[in-house]
Parts: structure tokens; sequence; C-alpha cells
């Protein structure tokens, strides 16, 4: 059990990372890490909302949605959990005064989130022998996994600032090809 869970977590992180193979939560890396600080507070606050997020719905779909056959409804109740999660999450750190540096309430449209409830309880469903411990290893790996993405990406973007980069290149072709060998170094665990 503990070296399906292993295996499980680092497939997660670095074979099957949701930026570079599923495309899921590209948005935030392209506009939000300006610098690796900035990166490192993207990725815990996508992190901790990954793993809450993952076990709200988790429990929304067994006790609701299968119990009452309302899977047709799965993708609109895990946005509004999604929504109301992300509100919870953000005031409780505001009494605190507790900041991550990130605008939690622009996290309501990453779509590695909404993207990963959906995988937890499609591929670690009761009725395909998953559990919930399977689904919460889960969602904590894919948010390291865009932990490490990020990060990664931000470095090379400040890098990349203080070369001499030829004008046609700059900006979002830049980004593009970065991403890319970004994705060809993870593809390198695989094989």
């Amino acid at each position: 059990m503990v070296r399906e869970l292993l295996w499980l977590s680092l497939g997660t992180v670095l074979i099957h990372n949701f930026i570079l193979t599923q495309f899921l939560g590209v948005e935030p890396l392209v506009t939000s890490a300006n610098n690796v600080k900035q990166a490192a507070k993207l990725g815990i606050a996508v992190t901790i909302l990954m793993v809450l997020v993952s076990a709200l719905t988790w429990m929304v779909n067994i006790a609701i949605l299968v119990t009452f056959n309302l899977e047709y409804l799965r993708t609109f109740i895990f946005i509004v959990v999604i929504i109301a999660l992300v509100q919870l999450t953000e005031t409780v750190l505001k009494r605190f005064k507790f900041s991550l540096g990130v605008r939690l309430s622009e996290l309501i449209a990453n779509s590695a989130i909404l993207g990963l409830a959906l995988i937890n309880i499609l591929n670690f469903d009761i009725i395909r022998g998953g559990t919930f411990t399977h689904a919460m290893i889960n969602a904590f790996a894919a948010g390291i996994g865009f932990l490490i993405v990020v990060v990664l990406f931000a470095g090379i973007r400040e890098r990349l600032d203080l070369k001499n980069i030829p004008f046609c290149f700059r900006g979002a072709p830049i980004a593009l090809i970065s991403t890319a060998l970004i994705a060809i170094a993870f593809l390198g665990f695989t094989m």
C-alpha cells in the first residue's frame, strides 16, 4: 500500500504533471509567476486549495451526488464548491492577517483545481477500488507538481529578463519555448 501511494505521488508530480501533460492551470503559469518568491506563494496556495477542494468534492460526491443519482450535476456542483471554499479560505486568512501574497479569488478560474477534483472522482472512486487516501495523495502531489513547475518557470523568466532576447521572441514566444523545454525535461522521467 505504501509503495503504491509513493508511486502514485511520484507519477503525479513528475510524469503526469497537470501543467505539462494535461495543460491544466497554464494561465497562472504565464501571467502570475513574475519572480520565484511570488511563484512559490502561488504554488503553495494552489496546493492547499487542491487538497481542500479534493477532500470536499470527494465527500459531496459520495454523500450527495452518488446517493441521489445526481452525477450529471458533478461539474456544476464542484464549481460551486470551489467558489465557496476559495471565499471561505480567503476570509479565514484575512481574519488571521495571514497573507500568501496571492489573491485566492484569482484561483477560482484555475482549471487545475477543477480538473483535479474531476480526475480524482473518475480515477479513484469507490467502484474502481480507489480510496479517499488515494485521492488526497494525488491532490497533494498534483499541488507539489504545480509548485515545482511554476517555480522553475519563474526562475527561467527571471533569468530571461536579464538576457538580450531578439525582439520577435520577447513575451509569449519565449514563454512558450521555455514551457516546451520544461515539458521535454519532465518527459525524461517517463523513460
